[in-house]
C-alpha cells in the first residue's frame, strides 16, 4: 500500500464523519459495557508490524487526528531486536515501537514466536497454519500445549515490552484463519472447533475474515494495496458484513475492524 492510498483511505473516512476509536473502547462495546463513542466510530488496525508503514503511516494518521492499533507479532519484533536476517530494517523492532507517539499508536496481540509462520515442511503442505492446524501425527495434547505455549509467550513479550499501550483483550488471527471456515485449513477431526472455542475463552475479541463467527468472533475487512478506492467505500458501506445484525445496528455501533 502506497502512502498516497493510505492518504486517500482515510480522507475518505474523514469527510464522512467517521472517527477512530481505541481498542478498549471497542472491546467494551463488543461486549455490551457502557462506553461513550463518537458518531460513526472505526477501529483501524494494521497487522505484523512492519517498520515502513509506521513511516509513512504515521504522518498521515496525525493529519486527520486518528489512532490506529498496531496487531503485534512477537517473534518479529524480537527478530528485529536481535538483528535476525529475516526480520532486521523490515519488522520494527521492540524499540521502534515503544517510541511511536502514543497519541496515535497503541498494540494489541497477532502472534507469538512461532504463530505467523507458515510451515514449509511437506508433511504439513495441507495444514501449514500455525494455530488452527493439528499436524500429521502429533497428539492432541502436544498441539494445544504448541498453541497455547505460543500465545502465552507472545502475550507476555508483548506486556512487558509495550506496557499498557498494549491491550491484550483483542486477537487478530493470522492468516484470520482458526480453522472456522470450511474453505481454510483446519485442526485435525477431533479438534475441529478447539482453535476458536480456545480463543473464545482467551480474548473478548477475536477478528477473522469469515461470515461463520462465534460471538467473541468479529469480521475484520483486510485492506490490500490492489483495493481502489471505490472497492474500499464499497466495503466499508456493506452493512451485511460488519453487522451481524443489520436491523439493530445504528449510527454508534461499530461492527468490525479496518485491518
Amino acid at each position: 500500500m502506497s502512502q498516497k492510498q493510505f492518504y486517500d483511505q482515510l480522507n475518505w473516512l474523514s469527510t464522512r464523519g467517521y472517527h477512530s476509536i481505541t481498542a478498549d473502547q471497542y472491546v467494551k462495546w463488543a461486549t455490551g459495557q457502557q462506553v461513550m463513542l463518537p458518531s460513526k466510530p472505526v477501529l483501524l488496525t494494521v497487522d505484523d508490524g512492519i517498520v515502513n508503514f509506521y513511516a509513512g503511516g504515521t504522518p498521515v494518521l496525525q493529519h486527520f487526528g486518528y489512532t490506529m492499533v498496531s496487531m503485534v507479532v512477537s517473534g518479529f519484533a524480537q527478530g528485529a531486536q536481535d538483528g535476525a536476517k529475516d526480520n532486521v530494517g523490515w519488522d520494527a523492532t521492540w524499540t521502534q515501537l515503544t517510541n511511536l507517539p502514543a497519541r496515535t499508536w497503541e498494540f494489541a496481540f497477532h502472534a507469538g514466536p512461532q504463530g505467523h509462520v507458515i510451515s514449509t515442511n511437506p508433511k504439513y503442505k495441507d495444514c501449514a497454519y500455525f494455530y488452527p492446524c493439528q499436524r500429521p501425527g502429533e497428539p492432541t495434547a502436544a498441539y494445544h500445549a504448541r498453541v497455547t505455549g505460543d500465545i502465552n509467550t507472545g502475550l507476555a513479550a508483548e506486556n512487558d515490552h509495550l506496557g499498557d499501550r498494549f491491550d491484550d483483550q483483542m486477537w487478530a488471527v493470522p492468516f484470520n484463519d482458526l480453522g472456522q471456515d470450511p474453505s481454510q485449513p483446519t485442526s485435525g477431526t477431533a479438534n475441529a472447533n478447539w482453535a476458536a472455542q480456545m480463543a473464545d475463552k482467551k480474548f473478548k475479541v477475536v477478528f477473522v475474515d469469515a461470515q461463520t463467527t462465534t460471538e467473541n468472533q468479529h469480521y475484520r475487512y483486510e485492506v490490500h494495496g490492489k483495493d481502489t478506492l471505490g472497492y474500499f467505500a464499497q466495503q466499508v458501506q456493506r452493512s451485511d458484513l460488519f453487522v451481524r445484525n443489520p436491523e439493530a445496528a445504528t449510527a454508534n455501533a461499530p461492527a468490525g475492524g479496518v485491518g
